[in-house]
């Protein structure tokens, strides 16, 4: 059987950031436990009121297989 220039035995790169590459996660994330926070500000670089933005809660997030 032909592999059609595919992929065989080539490796996935994993990547062992904690970032999200598409932004699912970290909405649902930041939805569960925020709510609004004024005054916030982005490396002190832009300021103003962050729309659910959790203050005080911890959410502890997993990468599952």
């Amino acid at each position: 059987m032909s592999s059609g220039g595919g992929s065989i035995g080539k490796q996935r790169k994993e990547v062992v950031a904690l970032r999200d590459c598409n932004g699912h996660g970290t909405h649902p994330a930041n939805t569960s436990a925020g709510f609004h926070v004024t005054n916030a500000s982005l490396l002190r670089d832009a300021s103003g009121t962050a729309n659910m933005m959790p203050t005080c809660a911890r959410v502890a997030l997993y990468k599952v297989y």
